[in-house]
């Protein structure tokens, strides 16, 4: 069974096939502070989804009584992500140096 998901770190959809599916389960994201799902599939890859567990149960409890998963795909195109990566780069002045400075009395600036 076939169902559309949101793909974690992207947001794009992506179809995942639950059949295939040996756990799922909740982790947290330490970095973004958020929980997504990870679906873990029997030939030992996994998929990170937006969606938790709940409603992945609504939908394949949906399917499986015959009700239908809206599938309309909004992908950004190529050029909303170009703008947006050069949105999100770090820039050259918005780094911090990590320079050390050494006193006039230091041993190194004494011979």
């Amino acid at each position: 069974m076939l169902v559309k998901l949101t793909y974690y770190s992207t947001g794009n959809p992506t179809i995942v096939n639950l059949n295939n599916v040996e756990t799922i389960y909740q982790v947290a994201d330490k970095y973004k502070s958020r929980i997504s799902t990870k679906i873990q599939f029997k030939g030992g890859g996994f998929v990170n989804v937006e969606e938790d567990l709940q409603t992945i149960m609504k939908i394949q409890w949906g399917m499986m009584n015959g009700v239908s998963q809206e599938l309309e795909f909004e992908s950004p195109s190529i050029d909303e992500m170009l703008e947006q990566s050069y949105e999100n780069r770090e820039r050259y002045y918005d780094k911090k140096e990590n320079k050390r400075h050494y006193q006039n009395d230091h041993f190194a600036n004494r011979y």
